[in-house]
């Protein structure tokens, strides 16, 4: 069509009906899909279309012409001809605001392009003659950030989506975008399975699919072990694509997240580098492109922003490993290179070349970066002698010279250590001493020498520190010539007793309860509704969804499905609720993606997990945020009156609500990308 005029019906309808019928005379001969309808040049909206009454005209009179021409080419009924229309971005617009369709073209829907469906048809709709396919995405070029490189699409996701889907009556076609074949064989292999048997593949056997999976390419020796990588990468890929991950995603100051997820990644790389020395020489080469390769380069992506952060972070504490830093970023960065240049270049005799070369690391707008380039680091200058610094775990910054330091609360229900870390500002080591008069405060060492840094654990003998609400105690650090002391507190309250609490009781500590949503201690369903355990969905633990997923909404509380929490509370006063969830989209275009919350029985306050700015250009910050994130938060306030036991209840309202984890801030959680770690609950006995 370039040198035929614009991609524009309105002005050049004569070259693109011609267009639109060569293109058919080749094809007509052969089994296919006709796609009819339009869009505009280069994958965007029609231009010059007017109004949108206007352009929603248009495509009925494109839609009308692209059948004249199918009858006449085909010499038959366009009916009897398969044909689809795309309700891609604005097109799903059209078709919500009445565009007329013939009844039996395929209609072909979508997902947002992060791999949620936008929409679902409901009861009354399921039934057109043409029916119903799905268009879904394991690679998008688009905002708010392009992801082209590696696979990053659990196959938990893959499952919950398109189940939801098929029990919607979408059964005709399945489309999946899947950009380069090379890094998506498993999800590819699963998606093709899981359309040829939908009932095969569930919540509860991903797993033995992946195992399977794995026995068909290398055997059974490390089935177990390979199938962990490959769920687990995808899994820590799908919290954020390495193509957003930058110095700010994970915490380095709270909750020891950063800590967290590297050694999450280090697990599996190490893991996947053990197998690859042990195999035998043939499987090398196909081990190194699906597990190998994929597993290593999603850590040193994560390995090299949180690096870079820390390099920043020291740099305004004048520590001496800043320098260090830098230098590792500069080595993660060439190894990541190095193990590309292997996979392009010398893996099975270049047999692979190009597939990896997609630029992947770096600022960037919505297309992804034009090459890889490292983050920017700093070098600082270092003196000789020896100067000690003190870092205190969870602090903004590092303690000035004469500072004293607080460590964070002890709570016999909270994190069972905290850490100081004593570095040296200068090049020459100095030794460093720890001085306390109370016992109860334990230390991992109390002596010793720093040349860069110390990371010592400081922990609670709970024997003999009594009991009370704000015990206190402090210690002293000595070095390089300088001492400094720091004040602990702990909160050991008389009541409770961990033996004095129900079973799945979650206790506040430092001012937060973090509950994975599997950890309910009762659920009740209505009817053949109910909430069910997704295990592995998400970004940390696992999920709970709706079944059936076509159930119809709920808005009588008295006849919801409902999941309940225990909880302790020592901070009664207003409470910020915070539920995360899959952020899927309202697939019934008539309500939100809603779910209702209620403490000890109070009216439900409706939450809705939906964005109501969304639309089909993905406009909505709240939208983007999520699929970023690949999770929405939603917050509710409560009042809780008094001290003690209270129960949280979470209703249905929408199906296609999946929730992961809840946080009840009653005034004490911190800023992560994850949230808080789980907070202690009293387990159910075996």
């Amino acid at each position: 069509m370039a040198d035929k005029g614009k991609w524009n019906y309105r002005t050049n309808r004569e070259n693109i009906c011609r267009f639109w019928e060569e293109g058919l005379e080749r094809v007509k001969d052969y089994e296919g899909i006709i796609t009819v309808g339009m869009r505009g040049d280069g994958d965007e909206a029609m231009e010059d279309g007017g109004s949108f009454e206007e352009k929603k005209a248009l495509l009925e009179r494109v839609i009308h012409v692209q059948r004249e021409i199918i009858k006449r080419l085909y010499n038959k009924d366009a009916s009897t001809v398969p044909q689809m229309l795309a309700l891609y971005k604005e097109v799903q617009a059209f078709y919500e605001k009445g565009l007329k369709i013939p009844e039996d073209i395929t209609l072909l829907l979508a997902d947002d392009n992060y791999g949620n469906i936008r929409i679902l048809p409901d009861r009354e709709e399921r039934d057109r003659p043409g029916g119903y396919g799905i268009y879904y995405h394991f690679d998008y070029v688009g905002a708010p950030k392009s992801y082209q490189w590696i696979n990053t699409v659990p196959l938990p996701k893959i499952q919950e989506q398109m189940r939801m889907a098929y029990d919607h009556g979408v059964d005709r076609i399945w489309i999946v975008n899947v950009g380069d074949l090379k890094p998506m064989e498993l999800p590819i292999d699963f998606i093709l399975e899981t359309a040829w048997d939908i009932n095969r593949w569930t919540a509860d056997n991903i797993r033995e699919f992946t195992e399977n999976w794995v026995e068909e390419q290398f055997g059974g020796r490390y089935r177990g072990e390979i199938a962990d990588i490959l769920l687990k990468y995808t899994k820590y890929n799908g919290r954020i694509k390495p193509e957003m991950v930058d110095e700010r995603t994970f915490s380095l100051i709270n909750y020891r997240e950063a800590e967290r997820v590297l050694r999450e990644f280090d697990e599996i790389k190490d893991l996947a580098e053990r197998i690859y020395k042990d195999i035998e020489e043939e499987e090398k080469d196909a081990f190194f492109q699906m597990v190998l390769y994929p597993a290593r380069a999603s850590r040193n992506i994560v390995y090299l922003y949180i690096s870079a952060a820390k390099n920043g972070f020291y740099a305004k504490q004048g520590r001496v490993m800043t320098n260090d830093y830098a230098e590792l970023c500069r080595r993660i960065f060439d190894e990541e290179a190095a193990d590309t240049h292997y996979y392009n270049k010398i893996l099975s005799g270049g047999k692979w070349d190009g597939m990896m070369l997609q630029p992947h690391i770096g600022k960037s707008n919505w297309r992804g970066p034009e090459k890889n380039t490292m983050p920017e680091v700093k070098k600082i200058k270092i003196k000789k002698g020896s100067e000690m610094g003190i870092y205190i775990e969870g602090s903004e910054r590092a303690l000035m010279e004469g500072e004293s330091g607080i460590l964070p609360v002890f709570s016999r229900y909270g994190q069972g250590d905290y850490y100081i870390e004593i570095f040296n500002r200068r090049t020459d080591p100095f030794t460093y001493s720890i001085s306390c008069r109370d016992p109860w405060i334990k230390f991992s060492s109390r002596e010793g020498v720093v040349e860069k840094e110390e990371r010592i654990l400081v922990s609670i003998d709970w024997e003999t520190v009594g009991q009370g609400e704000d015990i206190r105690g402090e210690f002293t650090v000595s070095g390089a010539g300088t001492e400094q002391s720091i004040l602990v507190r702990v909160f050991n309250p008389v009541h409770p007793l961990p033996e004095e609490l129900d079973e799945m009781t979650f206790v506040e500590s430092n001012g937060y309860i973090a509950i994975e949503a599997e950890h309910y201690y009762r659920k009740k369903d209505y009817n053949e509704t109910d909430w069910e355990l997704f295990p592995d969905y998400g970004r940390t633990l696992s999920a709970m969804y709706i079944v059936p997923s076509a159930s119809d909404r709920i808005t009588d509380p008295a006849k919801a499905p409902f999941l309940e929490y225990r909880l302790y509370i020592f901070t009664p006063g207003k409470t910020k609720l915070t539920v995360y969830t899959s952020p899927g989209l309202n697939t019934n275009r008539k309500y939100g993606l809603c779910y209702s919350a209620s403490f000890d029985g109070k009216e439900p306050v409706v939450v809705d997990t939906f964005p109501k700015e969304y639309d089909a250009h993905h406009s909505c910050r709240y939208w983007a945020e999520g699929v970023v994130e690949n999770v929405h938060k939603t917050v509710s306030f409560h009042q809780i009156d008094i001290p003690g036991c209270h129960t949280l209840r979470i209703g249905m309202i929408d199906p296609g609500v999946v929730i992961q984890k809840i946080v009840i801030d009653l005034g004490g959680e911190k800023t992560s990308f994850l949230g808080p770690p789980e907070s202690f609950y009293h387990k159910k006995e075996e």
